[in-house]
């Protein structure tokens, strides 16, 4: 009985999640940028995550459905960023765009959160004499050339890797990306 109730909250979820995934596409669709339809647009998405927040697990015959409203927010997300250059978002401190370097300075360390939901922290250490690089990737130290992979995840669709320097060795560059 408890199996039933948790596929009927599930179901229920996949449904709202689609309502609002065609909501904000219909909103986009129709050109409909305003405060109040990007408003509505939170609004539903709000309501997916506090409905998760209430269940424990994803049912797995849901997981398609889920996939699909990830995979949409995740569309509509970047292509408010994109249509958003130069406005300034409250409460959105940075958001990294796929394939362009990061630069991180020597003593400094850059967190990011992957599109499979690994976390990663890098920070530059320094160059050595011999053409590679002392990086910590997740506290750990390793030695690194240009061109190696600083962190790969277990499924190999997302890692970082390392670009080089830049012209004064006080800046590594690194590259996030997911396939």
């Amino acid at each position: 009985m408890a199996e039933s109730k948790f596929s009927t909250i599930t179901s229920a979820i996949s449904g709202l999640g689609g309502l609002a995934v065609g909501a904000a596409g219909m909103f986009l669709a129709i050109g409909d940028t305003s405060p109040k339809s990007l408003e509505q647009m939170a609004v539903a998405l709000t309501q997916i995550a506090e409905n998760l927040d209430s269940v424990s697990e994803i049912d797995p015959n849901s997981a398609e459905e889920a996939s699909a409203i990830l995979i949409k927010a995740s569309e509509i997300s970047s292509r408010i960023v994109r249509q958003s250059s130069g406005i300034e978002l409250p409460g959105v401190d940075a958001v990294l765009i796929q394939d362009e370097p990061l630069p991180v300075a020597i003593g400094s360390t850059q967190s990011m959160l992957l599109g499979t939901g690994d976390r990663v922290s890098v920070t530059y250490v320094r160059p050595n004499s011999n053409g590679f690089y002392t990086l910590v990737v997740n506290d750990i130290t390793h030695t690194f050339g240009t061109g190696n992979r600083l962190f790969e995840t277990e499924d190999g669709r997302c890692f970082i890797e390392f670009l080089g320097t830049n012209a004064t060795n006080d800046q590594a560059l690194i590259r996030p990306a997911c396939n």
